[in-house]
C-alpha cells in the first residue's frame, strides 16, 4: 500500500475507524488523568474547557477555509463537509447517517447517527461519561466557531444508552 496512489474502500474505512478509536482512547486517557489529578469537579471543568477550545478551533478553521474559498459559513453549510474537516468514508458514507430538515427547513435539521466508532470505544471501556462529555461540549463548540447562531441539542446518544445518536441543530433567531 505504501507505493500505491489509491487504496481500496475497505482499507479507507478501516483506517478511518482505527483513527476514530485512537481519538476516543486519547480523550478517555487524558480526561481520566486530569480528573484523577485535579479531582472530579475541577478536573471536569478543565477537560470541558479544553474540549470547548478544541471544538471551537475546528469550527473556526472550517469557517476560515469556507471564506477563503469565497463561500459563506452558514447553518446549511455546517455539515456539507466542503472543507473536509472529517473523513466521510468510514464515518458518514455507508454508516446510515441521515440529515433531516426540521418542519421549517430554514430553522435547522436533525442528524441521526446510528453508528459511531468513538462511542463504540467508550462503551467498550465502560467510560460513557467521558464520551458524553466529549459530544456534549465539542459539538456545540464546533458550531460556535463556525457560525455562532445554531443551538445543538442532543436528544439521544449512544453513550447514554440510546440505540443511536440524534442531534438537533436549530437556528437561533437574532434578537436585534
Amino acid at each position: 500500500m505504501a507505493d500505491q496512489e489509491t487504496v481500496s474502500l475497505s482499507e479507507a474505512v478501516s483506517a478511518t475507524r482505527k483513527l476514530d478509536r485512537i481519538w476516543a482512547l486519547m480523550h478517555y486517557h487524558y480526561a481520566k488523568t486530569v480528573m484523577e489529578e485535579l479531582g472530579s469537579e475541577k478536573g471536569e471543568r478543565v477537560v470541558r474547557k479544553a474540549l470547548y477550545s478544541f471544538g471551537y478551533a475546528r469550527g473556526e478553521a472550517e469557517r476560515k477555509e469556507m471564506e477563503k474559498r469565497g463561500l459563506q459559513a452558514t447553518p446549511e453549510s455546517l455539515f456539507s463537509n466542503a472543507t473536509g474537516d472529517l473523513p466521510l468514508i468510514g464515518r458518514v458514507q455507508g454508516s446510515g447517517w441521515a440529515k433531516t430538515p426540521l418542519e421549517h427547513p430554514e430553522k435547522g435539521y436533525t442528524m441521526r447517527i446510528p453508528t459511531c466508532q468513538l462511542a463504540k470505544t467508550w462503551l467498550e471501556l465502560d467510560a460513557c461519561e467521558f464520551g458524553w462529555m466529549y459530544c456534549s461540549v465539542v459539538d456545540q463548540a464546533k458550531v460556535d466557531g463556525y457560525c455562532k447562531n445554531v443551538q445543538v441539542d442532543h436528544l439521544k446518544n449512544l453513550c447514554r444508552g440510546d440505540e443511536y445518536c440524534l442531534q438537533t441543530y436549530r437556528v437561533i433567531e437574532d434578537e436585534h
